[in-house]
């Protein structure tokens, strides 16, 4: 019951997709499953040495009836979600090596076990989950394939838990708190904090649907957002870096946790169902659970929210568009 179902896998022959995140987790296994289809994948990751020891593990992939191998199909190019600067440089290299992108899988993310401030002076995992994300998408929107240019936003079943219904104007945006209370609060504030920036991935892709109806520059592009599910590794890279407390707190509840929780593989599924299946069978701007549409919590229905949402993000990286 908990693994979920799996996606029907299409021909990605000529398919140029970048997956940030893509050196672990739901992304690596996101980048195996699409470059086994014949895909072309940027891993836009971090590390620069984990990301190519991933691309190695490409070499095992059978090239079947593709002209090139899946590792000659894997390019590594640095990504840092926490620096603009990097977002842009990023946004440049892929611009040089290729003149067209099909999917940009937005999949990095993280829950913040404390209160962070970038150098572009964003809490860390607002800008790691969310603004970067945005930015990257607007930097790539030249690129996009003309005809249906998909961005993929992973989010979460946390977003049920925000608060931005409360908290959205006082809290989001450069120069305000940026919800430090949750992030130096308990571990449930933390998780209301996480969810803020789930919900924010939901708000992003309603934004880039809507915006694809009035906006000609972004008449060519599709975008969904989902939940992968519950995947094991999320946690253990959270308890990596939580309290002694916490840490013992989810070791003891780790069998229920593993019981309850997805492969990396299986996590995987609905966002690979939404790069391979046909645009009429998907719901341009929709939420995507077990490989279907998902709920929405009352936040995610909210367009009022969602404006405010929106509008202080693109004033947050403004300065970076050009």
């Amino acid at each position: 019951y908990f693994r979920g179902g799996k996606a029907q896998a299409s021909d990605m022959d000529n398919k140029i997709v970048i997956i940030t995140g893509s050196s672990a987790g739901i992304g690596k296994e996101s980048a195996f499953e699409l470059l086994k289809n014949g895909a072309t994948v940027i891993f836009a990751c971090r590390d620069e040495s984990k990301a190519n020891g991933i691309i190695e593990q490409t070499k095992n992939i059978p090239q079947g009836k593709y002209k090139k191998s899946a590792f000659e199909r894997s390019i590594f190019l640095q990504l840092e979600l926490s620096s603009f600067l990097s977002v842009k440089k990023f946004a440049r290299e892929f611009k040089a090596k290729f003149e067209r992108l099909d999917i940009l899988l937005n999949n990095a993310g993280f829950l913040a076990p404390n209160f962070k401030l970038t150098d572009d002076g964003l809490e860390a995992m607002i800008q790691t989950n969310h603004h970067s994300h945005v930015l990257l998408t607007y930097h790539l929107l030249d690129v996009f394939d003309k005809t249906e240019g998909r961005v993929i936003n992973v989010s979460s079943m946390g977003h049920f838990v925000s608060n931005y219904d409360t908290k959205l104007k006082e809290e989001f945006g450069i120069g305000k708190n940026q919800f430090k209370g949750e992030l130096t609060g308990s571990f449930k504030d933390q998780l209301v904090a996480y969810g803020n920036t789930k919900l924010a991935n939901v708000f992003f892709s309603q934004y880039l649907a809507e915006k694809s109806v009035f906006d000609k520059r972004f008449a060519h592009i599709l975008s969904y957002s989902l939940h992968p599910g519950t995947v094991m590794t999320e946690f253990g890279r959270f308890i990596k870096d939580s309290s002694v407390f916490l840490q013992i707190i989810l070791w003891v509840s780790w069998p229920i946790i593993w019981f309850c929780s997805r492969t990396e593989n299986d996590g995987a599924q609905t966002q690979l169902r939404l790069c391979y299946d046909k645009k009429e069978n998907l719901k341009n701007g929709g939420y995507y659970e077990n490989l279907v549409d998902g709920p929405l919590s009352k936040n995610a229905q909210d367009k009022e929210i969602r404006g405010f949402a929106m509008e202080q993000t693109m004033k947050d990286i403004a300065l970076h568009l050009e």
